[in-house]
């Protein structure tokens, strides 16, 4: 078969795919056709169409004595338009070498029912098993093909399951045994987890890094930094923090392992933005930066704290925006710890308001689905104040 026989079959082929046939609809009065327009018979026009009308003509009849297309033809005898026997698409694919769509969908639906997955995972799965089945066809933003999918499944199984902080570059090689296959997938895995993970806690939604971060996936170890009244032990060695006036930074395995000593503080105060922690001064407290995101470790360095030192107030200093009681909602869930928010009212937006920033449309969005979530409510009356001025408010504006 030559480059003109598998041009018009491609083209007959493609446009059957697109089609309301290959997607379970009637065959009544429906045809997959090319006219003289379209790209694969284009050498039937033009001045030098003479040269090669005749070749044209022998090949689409073989064409035709195989089943594969029928040739229509005006009184005169030439060509008006080809069709594609539809009941030879199949052969067709086969013999042409091309790809197959219901091939591909059937291994794609039997993918995504196999079960087994977790969480928003099976959300995804579910969502696209009724999406292949009745529009036979899939989001190819999310996957390419049913081997992709076997991939993006099994990654985001295990995204779901990484409870200690990990390398991105570990992760992919524990879980697909490739340095960098992870890196290859990973702005689909986190288009998906956007948009079926509703646990998903972020302040920007462009930042991939921290969509990963709910998942425990790093780029690059990260840190607490502590500053104030607590005292403790790391391999025999005691820090005493207050007498050494300066923050100090505890990475993952540094937080495991820490051994408190006998510290005197009634505030525990945890804080969103760097800036803000470095600004910010109060007695009798330990005041922690968490690196925005609070992960599964810093979570337990939390936990540590509370369960040795019973605080008698605890406070989570963020944004006054969607993101920042996103965070803090999941801080008091994840914790288990009843945090109250701190500088995050009305008084500041209206001390601040000209530094304040004006809500976007999705802004406006989220901030009603928050005020209708009673899990939001201790933010109901700073949300509705938000609404009604039109403003959000950034930690670090605060003096």
């Amino acid at each position: 078969m030559d480059e003109f026989q598998l041009g018009v079959l491609g083209a007959l082929i493609k446009s059957y795919n697109g089609s309301v046939i290959s997607k379970g609809g009637s065959l009544r009065n429906l045809k997959i056709r090319l006219g003289l327009k379209d790209k694969a018979l284009a050498t039937y026009n033009g001045r030098d169409a003479f040269k090669y009308i005749d070749s044209n003509d022998e090949k689409l009849s073989e064409l035709q004595k195989l089943g594969y297309i029928i040739v229509h033809r005006n009184n005169a005898g030439s060509l008006e338009w080809v069709e594609l026997n539809i009941s030879a698409v199949d052969d067709i694919i086969k013999a042409c070498g091309f790809d197959n769509k219901n091939a591909h969908l059937k291994n794609i639906i039997t993918l995504l029912s196999v079960g087994g997955n977790i969480g928003f995972v099976e959300l995804f799965a579910q969502s696209e098993r009724e999406y292949a089945s009745t529009k036979y066809d899939w989001h190819k933003s999310y996957y390419k093909d049913e081997d992709e999918l076997a991939v993006v499944l099994k990654a985001l199984n295990a995204m779901a399951s990484q409870t200690d902080e990990i390398m991105e570059r570990d992760f992919s090689v524990k879980v697909l045994g490739d340095s960098k296959a992870f890196s290859r997938i990973s702005k689909k895995l986190v288009q998906i987890a956007k948009k079926f993970d509703d646990q998903l806690v972020v302040e920007d939604e462009d930042d991939d890094k921290i969509v990963l971060l709910n998942y425990n996936i790093v780029k690059n170890s990260t840190y607490a930094l502590i500053k104030g009244k607590l005292n403790f032990k790391l391999n025999d060695q005691s820090i005493e923090l207050e007498k050494l006036k300066f923050e100090y930074a505890l990475n993952d395995a540094m937080i495991k392992n820490i051994e408190f000593m006998p510290s005197e503080f009634s505030k525990l105060i945890t804080v969103e933005n760097l800036t803000s922690f470095y600004k910010l001064e109060e007695e009798d407290s330990l005041i922690v930066y968490l690196a925005g995101f609070h992960n599964h470790t810093k979570q337990l360095l939390l936990e540590k704290l509370y369960k040795a030192f019973s605080p008698k107030v605890c406070l989570h200093f963020g944004d006054i925006d969607v993101g920042g009681f996103m965070i803090f909602n999941n801080l008091v869930q994840s914790t288990g710890i009843s945090f109250l928010p701190y500088h995050m009212g009305i008084e500041e937006l209206e001390i601040y308001k000209d530094k304040a920033k004006p809500l976007t449309a999705n802004d406006v969005s989220r901030l009603q689905k928050l005020r209708r979530n009673p899990e939001f409510s201790i933010f109901e009356v700073v949300i509705e104040y938000m609404l009604a001025h039109n403003l959000k408010l950034e930690q670090e504006a605060l003096d």
